[in-house]
């Protein structure tokens, strides 16, 4: 007999960054939601997200991923989203807003990292494990966000696989499973 919904530890994910392989994940939390309660008692949830265009949105209950999903391939900006909370900036919206996980995929051009090292520094900062396959941040900031996360007791990973953020809240929910995992994005980046 499944774990009624409310004994599921909850698992509020923000996710930075909605191209391709922001979408990719969206598309799989949203699919692989019900096989995550049953199997590894975690209710996954998307609280926060944020593109380079629209800036931040969130709704504390959690996102209707489908829907956002829609209004981005549409050409909509997910601000149209009904019912969320609405920052013009990603660091604004994080700031005012709570979560278990940062998972930061968003474009970081060469050069200093940003925005995806404030986003990084920002959560850790908080006590907020992070998730990342964005390569400028690691690679100028790495050893300095491993430290953060190292001093608060908390992960900093980066790796070219967004199924990590799961690997690194709770090994548990790693454990194998007869269904198998969605398809990787077409493009995503590799460390």
């Amino acid at each position: 007999m499944p774990e009624p919904a409310s004994s599921r530890t909850p698992l509020r994910i923000w996710l930075v960054g909605f191209g391709t392989v922001g979408q990719w994940l969206a598309r799989a939390l949203d699919s692989q939601a019900q096989r995550l309660a049953r199997d590894y008692g975690v209710r996954v949830t998307v609280v926060g997200l944020a593109n380079a265009r629209d800036g931040f949105i969130s709704d504390e209950h959690g996102l209707d991923l489908p829907s956002v999903l829609r209004l981005s391939s549409g050409g909509s900006g997910i601000t149209e989203e009904p019912g969320v909370r609405c920052w013009p900036s990603t660091l604004e919206g994080l700031r005012a807003t709570e979560a278990d996980l940062l998972v930061e995929v968003a474009s970081s051009p060469a050069g200093d990292g940003e925005p995806g090292v404030a986003h990084m520094r920002e959560a850790l900062q908080r006590g907020i494990p992070v998730v990342t396959s964005n390569k400028w941040p690691v690679a100028l900031r790495g050893v300095e966000l491993a430290e953060l996360a190292r001093s608060r007791g908390d992960a900093f990973r980066a790796e070219s696989t967004v199924s990590s953020p799961l690997e690194m809240k709770a090994p548990r929910f790693m454990k194998s499973s007869s269904e198998p995992p969605p398809p990787p994005p077409p493009t995503a980046a590799v460390l």
